[in-house]
């Protein structure tokens, strides 16, 4: 296994969009940190955590080889970055690894810079998220002086 996909929490788009990314499995961690980021009502993190375990067992389902670190095992505590690096440590053939756009900065910085650090490569695909492209989105704002949302910069 070189190249591994990456799927947060909060990106568990429909399997089309996996199509395009080379792959030789998906890895998953739930994240006490990230269930704890924000002060989030029980019933969202319970939501939250079904969702990834029906997402995992859907894409078992389709074929793909899953890695998937669940609450109920003493990693869940650990940060999400000693998750990955056990995973590391114990597949020595992974070299790189794709993920969908982190929309949290905070958070996709941590991932870069331990991707680097580890010396790992890193791809990052554009999310199905957004309408727009991160590129076409900076290019927007260097074409107009104050941004709008409506469409209509002659406001």
């Amino acid at each position: 296994m070189k190249n591994v996909l990456l799927i947060l929490g909060n990106q568990l788009f429909p399997l089309k969009h996996l199509e395009s990314i080379k792959f030789d499995g998906i890895i998953m961690f739930e994240d006490l940190g990230l269930c704890e980021h924000f002060k989030y009502h029980k019933h969202k993190i319970i939501f939250f955590l079904s969702a990834m375990r029906h997402y995992r067992d859907e894409l078992k389902a389709s074929g793909h080889k899953v890695f998937y670190e669940p609450a109920d095992t003493p990693a869940f505590s650990q940060s999400f970055e000693t998750k990955l690096k056990s995973f590391l440590e114990s597949h020595p053939s992974v070299k790189s690894i794709s993920h969908f756009e982190i929309e949290d900065k905070f958070f996709e910085s941590r991932i870069t810079n331990f991707l680097k650090a580890n010396q790992i490569q890193q791809h990052t695909v554009n999310s199905p998220m957004f309408l727009s492209s991160r590129d076409n989105f900076a290019a927007y704002l260097k074409s107009v002086k104050k941004p709008f949302m409506n469409g209509n910069e002659n406001v």
